[in-house]
């Protein structure tokens, strides 16, 4: 089964142009157009390591930068036939930080195990960067992600998240959120909805425009239903970043001969 975009949601929004938004927690609305079987994706961007999802939602990977407070979760959802209208992700640190989240919904996605792998890394002081290569193990869609941490003058008026130029993909989602002295920002892009057969692939090159501190990068390769699983017997999620959670490894699946 081939699979779809859905659609995507994120909070703030609008973004906050000139007031500091520190808060404890990120609340998502659903995609309007979810229907049972989709598969949600949700990405937080905070400066503090310990998040709470909401009940259904399962950890894809931690990252905790290892140089400065920014903190990026990524975590997914398959949507079930009783869905809430949104969903609270927590800070459980006591000093609140400008959080920011989003959502974003494909359809065609294998239920069973929706993330066949995915890789990290970060970068301090560099504009622009790629995602790390990443080695799948069935036909997946693959997502870019990038998070972004920069610097602003305290009570400035910024017009938007922080930005980014991607060349030959197409942008599902954009969002950010500012405090008083810094603002963080994220961009998810695919190439388009063409999927990959199982092998390594290359990262997708982010130039940023503005002047950023800090960044994460992500890939995520997303197994499609029914995708041939011919290429290896198993399927394990790789991780080059700093964590202070494990990343779920991926079950083994049974080798497809003929």
């Amino acid at each position: 089964m081939a699979i779809s975009a859905v659609g995507g949601t994120k909070t703030p929004d609008p973004y906050p142009t000139n007031t500091s938004t520190n808060t404890s927690t990120c609340n998502i609305a659903k995609p309007g157009s979810v229907v049972p079987g989709d598969v949600m994706l949700a990405f937080i961007i905070t400066a503090n390591a310990i998040i709470t999802p909401p009940a259904g939602w399962t950890l894809i990977h931690n990252y905790v930068h290892p140089t400065v407070s920014f903190v990026t979760n990524a975590y997914y959802r398959v949507a079930g036939g009783s869905e809430g209208a949104s969903y609270t992700f927590t800070d459980d640190n006591s000093n609140a930080a400008p959080m920011c989240g989003a959502i974003y919904a494909f359809r065609g996605v294998d239920n069973t195990t929706p993330v066949d792998a995915q890789t990290n890394s970060s970068t301090t002081g560099t504009d622009t960067v790629s995602t790390p290569n990443i080695t799948t193990t069935a036909t997946c869609l693959l997502l870019h992600f990038r998070a972004s941490r920069e610097l602003i003058s305290a009570g400035s008026t910024i017009t938007s998240e922080p930005s980014f130029t991607t060349t030959g993909v197409s942008t599902r989602l954009q969002f950010g959120s500012r405090g008083g002295t810094v603002a963080y920002g994220g961009r998810l892009v695919t190439d388009g909805v063409v999927q990959v057969a199982p092998g390594t692939h290359g990262g997708v090159s982010f130039d940023a425009n503005d002047v950023i501190t800090a960044s994460v990068e992500r890939t995520i390769g997303l197994r499609a239903a029914g995708a041939d699983l011919s290429a290896s017997p198993t399927a394990v999620a790789s991780a080059t970043g700093t964590s202070n959670k494990p990343t779920p490894a991926i079950r083994p699946r049974a080798q497809v001969i003929g």
